[in-house]
C-alpha cells in the first residue's frame, strides 16, 4: 500500500466520522493524515521505518550499563548516536541514570553533579572517540604496509 492510498483512506475515514458526531475520531484521523506528508508514492512500510528511525530511541527500560555498551558499540555512527543520545535527554530518564551511563561509558567514578553535565561529557567522549576514530581511517590509508 503506498502512502498516497492511506492518505485517501483516512480522508474516507474523517468525513464518516464527522458525519457521525466522532468529531473527536475525525480530529485524530485528519491529524494522521496531515502527519503523513507528502509521500504519495512511498510505500506505507518505508514511511514507517523512516519514521521509526527519526524517533529517539526508547532507553528508559535498559539499565546504565546497557545504554553504555550501545554507546561503545556506535563507534563514529553520528546517526545511531544522535538518536541514542535524544533517548538520554528525554525527562523519563534520571539523573541518576544519566549520571550512572557516563560513569559506565567514560569509566571511573560518577564525578558528574546534574543530568546536562553528565550528557555533556557522554556527547564530549563519544566526539573524541569518532574523531580518533576518523584519524586512524586516513593513518590506515596512509600506511604502506
Amino acid at each position: 500500500m503506498k502512502v498516497g492510498d492511506l492518505k485517501t483512506l483516512l480522508a474516507r475515514a474523517e468525513a464518516f466520522l464527522a458525519a457521525s458526531d466522532g468529531k473527536a475520531a475525525a480530529e485524530g484521523m485528519r491529524c494522521v493524515h496531515d502527519m503523513l506528508g507528502g509521500d504519495q508514492h512511498k510505500s506505507v512500510d518505508a514511511f514507517v521505518a523512516e519514521t521509526l528511525a527519526i524517533l529517539p530511541e526508547q532507553v528508559e527500560q535498559l539499565t546504565a550499563k546497557q545504554i553504555a555498551d550501545k554507546l561503545e558499540t556506535l563507534g563514529s555512527d553520528d546517526a545511531a548516536f544522535a538518536k541514542l543520545f535524544a533517548g538520554l535527554q528525554e525527562k523519563s530518564v534520571t539523573k541518576e541514570k544519566a549520571i550512572e551511563v557516563a560513569a559506565f561509558y567514560i569509566g571511573g567514578e560518577s564525578r558528574w553533579k546534574t543530568k546536562p553535565a553528565a550528557l555533556k561529557a557522554i556527547r564530549g567522549s563519544y566526539e573524541d572517540r569518532a574523531y580518533q576514530a576518523s584519524k586512524m581511517v586516513f593513518v590506515d590509508k596512509s600506511t604502506p604496509w
